[in-house]
């Protein structure tokens, strides 16, 4: 059965917690002070030679977290691109976070683009970015939805690797 886009979300989100706690005793418990450890660790992974094409199931983990973040913290909702009303641009199998006010962001692409070396693409500035302007309250993207392309094979071995039929 195919999980909601929430459960696929939520499942990816906590595993990544678990993982940080086991491996570095690191307490990721989606405030926004815990992006200091994303930051750090997709950097730190950078230089040991990962990439978005080699290593997406870091790319998922991570974004993951960060779209979690954008749930609990600033009212965004799980959604597949194949849900989002109008049609979406990107692949319509991945999860992507749709926010209160102003779109729909990618923040599995984010964490792509940050992991392959693009400091620009901080995960830290992009949640604050993104919660402060499109969560509650918030005056929207005003130029569109960021739309970031899918890296990766494609989502049904996500489902598979997090145990999801």
């Amino acid at each position: 059965m195919t999980p909601t886009a929430s459960e696929f979300g939520l499942k990816c989100a906590v595993q990544t917690a678990k993982m940080a706690l086991e491996l570095d005793g690191a307490v990721l418990d989606f405030t926004p002070k815990t992006l200091g450890y994303v930051e750090a660790s997709l950097n730190r992974l950078h230089n040991e030679g990962n990439r978005s094409s080699t290593h997406p199931n870091t790319v998922l983990a991570f974004g993951g977290y960060v779209g979690e973040m954008l749930v609990r913290n600033a009212g965004g909702q799980w959604t597949y691109g194949r849900d989002v009303p109008g049609g979406f641009p990107g692949d319509p199998e991945m999860i992507y976070v749709r926010m209160p006010v102003g779109g729909v962001v990618n923040p599995m692409g984010k964490v792509a683009k940050r992991l392959d070396g693009d400091e620009s693409d901080n995960v830290d500035v992009f949640y604050k970015l993104i919660a402060s302007m499109c969560g509650p309250g918030g005056t929207g993207l005003g130029g569109g939805t960021p739309v970031l392309p899918r890296v990766g094979p494609k989502i049904g071995f996500w489902r598979r690797m997090f145990g999801f039929k």
